[in-house]
């Protein structure tokens, strides 16, 4: 033994006094150390296994939220062209719908005019008709009064002349009877 002690002194002399703190630190501490260090891997690997995990999870519930939120777009997209197909067809109806009325109206205004036309044209027609009648039982009237006033005349004329003749009589039948 004192020749080992002869080394250990020679290694002790020979040894820094940081080694020789840690070579006693092993000592008393190694085996204590060494399950601490155990116990911080193996804590070390079951927070990396939980953080994985954790991970995962997190990683699987927004992949989940993800497709949910796109499901949601996907509807909402789909709700959005359905009600833009709705309104593009309902323009059209209402446009088709305006186009015929619109054609209905010209009609009708064309047809209205026409029979306007027709009423005026008929309406003149019977004017021109009652104006003729008119006119021509005016110049029957004319033409019948004329007659009678001729005949009148001509009755006047006689009756003056009987009148005359008739006085002329009685004035010859006062001198005959005065005879």
């Amino acid at each position: 033994m004192p020749a080992k002690k002869t080394t250990d002194s020679k290694e002790s002399s020979a040894l820094t006094p940081a080694q020789e703190l840690k070579q006693l630190r092993n000592i008393v501490f190694g085996e204590a150390q060494n399950q601490l260090l155990a116990q911080l891997k193996e804590l070390q690997q079951q927070m990396n296994q939980g953080l994985k995990t954790l991970n995962k999870e997190l990683s699987d519930k927004l992949d989940a939220h993800q497709q949910s939120t796109q499901q949601h777009l996907d509807e909402l997209a789909d709700r959005l062209n359905n009600i833009d197909r709705q309104h593009d067809d309902n323009e059209a109806v209402l446009k088709s719908e305006l186009d015929a009325l619109s054609s209905e109206h010209e009609s009708l205004v064309s047809s209205t005019q026409k029979d306007f036309k027709a009423m005026d044209e008929a309406l003149g027609n019977e004017a021109q008709m009652l104006s003729d009648s008119i006119d021509k039982k005016v110049a029957r009237l004319t033409s019948k009064l004329d007659n009678v006033s001729n005949e009148l005349s001509s009755s006047k004329t006689d009756r003056k002349t009987l009148a005359h003749l008739l006085a002329t009589m009685a004035t010859n039948l006062e001198d005959d009877e005065q005879k």
